[in-house]
Order: structure tokens, then sequence, then C-alpha cells
């Protein structure tokens, strides 16, 4: 089976004034990039795309844009980045590059556009300051409408220790409405787009810590609230993980469609019995749910959160976090990442990747730094067929 793992190099010590030399490891792969990205065919083999009939769109639908941010210009981040966007599938997916205009210079992004100039269109540069390089925590994303109609629906998103977020937030927000021709819906809820996931039912999963994140109100608001922006039916509230600081439902679940989801399995004992008991749930609702285990150097550990879950499903394509260094077989705890890395692998094929789809990432050092690859990216999605779509975005 040909499964890719990629490594980073967390290490790396290049700045700013580097990217004057052959650009290294990014420009190699942002010129995969613009080879990959055509605006002529879907990543799907029958060229066709789920639909759903209302509300906000799940993973399992097409994407078309991929939005990723580069606030802290810190290059072990741009390295995932250069990772996954150099491994991007074939499609007519654009890139929207959130970049912090203190930080990142003119000329990195002008090289990011003119490294393979007949398909420069398809990196977009955004330059305004955003929260920071987590897009999935505030990055808006695409709902149906009951009437057909499309928008981009957004969250209050507060950080005091980042400063005003919530109006940097809502300038990406309303940059990327204007590049991509949708509308821009803005609730006064404070959530975090890594805390849910929908089903093609228009049925919402949500972590109940977000229900914490808006004290002011009453339960029964906030799901009459998350109905309305988000057009869905059906608000369902799921436990956060333990001993996981996010609360985010990524952290320990996926929803891969048709009627499937992900869920982490674990050997600490707090963990276990939460995850058995959300299993349950999910299952009660009609859920096929599919195991996956966490990778975890000892029975009882909970001070790291190495999750298979929090992959980036991106049409054909699936990234994997893998947490094994390759690079590095004498390393603590090789042996037993390896073979979770390995079984996360094998499931994902089960879910119907080609192994050659299946692209392993390096995220120990990833995971770190406070997230995974899901929360690297924020996936902009359309069921309309190609030929249909006045505006991809």
């Amino acid at each position: 089976m040909n499964f890719q793992i990629l490594n980073t190099n967390p290490k790396s010590k290049m700045g700013i004034a580097d990217w004057a030399h052959p650009f290294s490891v990014i420009l190699f792969s942002l010129t995969s990039l613009f080879l990959l990205f055509s605006t002529e065919v879907l990543a799907s083999k029958d060229k066709t795309c789920l639909t759903v009939l209302k509300g906000l769109l799940p993973e399992s639908v097409h994407v078309r844009g991929l939005v990723l941010a580069n606030q802290s210009h810190f290059q072990p981040m741009i390295d995932y980045h250069s990772l996954v966007i150099g491994n991007l599938p074939q499609g007519s997916s654009k890139l929207y590059y959130v970049a912090n205009p203190d930080l990142v210079s003119k000329h990195f992004l002008e090289e990011l556009k003119t490294a393979a100039p007949d398909d420069a269109r398809n990196i977009i540069p955004i330059r305004v300051k955003a929260p920071g390089d987590w897009i999935r925590d505030y990055g808006p994303q695409v709902v149906k409408g009951k009437n057909g109609e499309y928008y981009l629906a957004t969250f209050r998103y507060t950080r005091p220790d980042l400063g005003d977020t919530n109006l940097q937030k809502q300038k990406v927000a309303t940059a990327l409405s204007k590049k991509i021709g949708l509308p821009l819906k803005q609730s006064n809820l404070e959530i975090q787009w890594g805390a849910l996931w929908v089903d093609e039912n228009a049925r919402l999963f949500i972590s109940d810590k977000m229900l914490d994140f808006n004290e002011g109100l009453t339960k029964l608001e906030v799901e009459a609230e998350l109905k309305n922006i988000l057009q869905v039916d059906e608000v369902i509230w799921l436990p956060a993980l333990p001993e996981e600081n996010t609360g985010h439902l990524d952290m320990y679940s996926k929803y891969v469609g048709n009627n499937r989801v992900l869920i982490s399995a674990s050997r600490s004992k707090t963990r276990k019995e939460m995850l058995k008991a959300t299993k349950q749930k999910l299952e009660d609702l009609g859920l096929s749910v599919i195991e996956v285990p966490m990778a975890e150097n000892k029975p009882n550990s909970e001070s790291t959160t190495f999750t298979y879950t929090n992959s980036i499903i991106f049409n054909d394509t699936v990234f994997v976090p893998q947490f094994a260094d390759t690079n590095n077989r004498d390393l603590p705890f090789y042996n037993i990442f390896s073979e979770t890395d390995k079984k996360a692998r094998s499931i994902y094929q089960r879910l119907g990747f080609s192994p050659e789809k299946i692209i392993g990432v390096n995220s120990a050092t990833l995971n770190g730094w406070g997230g995974s690859l899901h929360c690297l990216t924020c996936q902009l999605r359309d069921d309309r067929p190609l030929a249909k779509s006045r505006k991809t975005p």
C-alpha cells in the first residue's frame, strides 16, 4: 500500500529574509499546488458532488476553496502550510491566504502569485490582521438556506489575550465574503467552529462547552440561534473530551459522510468512559460509529491529545495526523505511535480513500502548539455542480 508520510522540520531557523533564497520547501510545494489546481475539473471521479437540502455544508460536500492564515510568520507553522498545499488534490479550488500585513511582506505574497504565473489566479492573498494561525476557530463557513441561497456564516470570536479578535475576525470574514461573492451573516453567539460538525440531514452536533461561552443565554436560546444562523433542524449536544483544553469535537470525533462518524478510542479510564457513552449516543441517533485509537504512550496519560480525527478531508484526499517520527525511530514510544498511525491510515482506507490519497503528516509538534491539521484550515464548500455554480469560492 502506497501511503505517503510527510515530515516537517520544526527546528528550522529560516527567517523572512530567507525567502529570497530559492524559497526552499515552500516554493516547491506551491509549484505543486499550481500544477495540481485546475478550474475545469472536480476532484471526484464522476465529476458530481453530494447535495444537501439545506444547512451548514458537511465535510462530505466538495471543497472549492481553502483558507489558511499566516499571522505569526512562524517558520515551522509555514512548513505545515507548505506540506498541505503542496499535496492538495487536483480540483477547482482556490487558496485564500490570510496574511498579517505587519509580518508577511508583499514580496512574499508576490512570490506566492508568481511561482507559477499560469495559475496565479488560484492564490488570493488577503492582507489583514487576524486572530491567529488557527483559522478553523474563527473562519466563516458556507451555509445553504432553505430556499437554496448560499451565504457565509460567522460567530463572535473573543480572545482578550490577543486583542480585539472579534473585530479582526470580522475583517477576515468581510474580505472573504467580497472575494467569494457570497453574503455574510453574523451571529452574536460565541462559537468556535472546531467545536461542531453536521451531517447531511441538517443535524448539528456541538460541544456542550460552547454553552459556557454564552453564559448570558439559556440553552434554548442558544439552540434557536444556532438553528437560525446554520439552518439546521436539530441541535445535539456532545461532551467535551476530558483533560482537553479547547472543548472541540474535532479532537475526538469526525463526521465522514453517509451516516458515518469516526470517534477516538482511549485507554485512559476517564476518557474511555466518556467516549463509550458518546459512541452509544451517536449509535442511538442512527449513526454508524467507527473507532480509531488515540496515540497514547501510557494507559492513563491525558496530558496530550494525539488524535487521528483532527484530519483534513479535501474531496478524494485526506490528510491524517501521524505521531511516529519516521526520521528518528529511536525516540521513546516510536513503536507504539507507529502502530496506531498504521491503524489510523487503514481505517481511512476502509472509509473509501485510496492509499495514495491518504497523506500522513507528522503532527506531534503541531499538537504541542495547541491544535492539529483540521485546526489549521478552513474549507469553503459548495454542493452545486461546477457548471451551475456562477462563482466558485
